[in-house]
């Protein structure tokens, strides 16, 4: 499941070299990952708030090795909270992002399906 529209922003982001897991508090922002089988979802606790507006705009899975992006999803303020994605991934070792419009990209723990 990758949108193509997510994808290109997440690489955007990627290539930007902005600094990960800088701003905002940590248990509302770090990536968490529940592996099942080749099954990962990927969620945080993060409000999804149009009126700030404050959301995760963007989270995906990227290869922990190439940095290719596997899986990505876009959201909008209006969406329902928590957001999460959920990715049928091959065999391999990932890494966990999310983008949230106020305090950036933030980077999780690899995991391996």
């Amino acid at each position: 499941e990758i949108q193509q529209d997510a994808a290109a922003a997440v690489a955007a982001l990627m290539r930007a070299g902005l600094p990960l897991n800088a701003e905002g508090a940590a248990e509302k922002h770090l990536p968490q990952v529940a592996v099942q089988g080749a099954s990962a979802t990927l969620s945080v606790p993060h409000v999804m708030d149009a009126g700030a507006p404050h959301f995760i705009e963007y989270m995906w899975f990227a290869d922990a090795n190439t940095g290719q992006v596997l899986a990505a999803k876009s959201f909008v303020a209006t969406d329902p909270s928590p957001p999460a994605l959920t990715a049928t991934l091959p065999s391999g070792t990932y890494v966990p992002y999310e983008f949230c419009n106020l305090h950036g990209v933030w980077k999780g723990e690899p995991f391996t399906v």
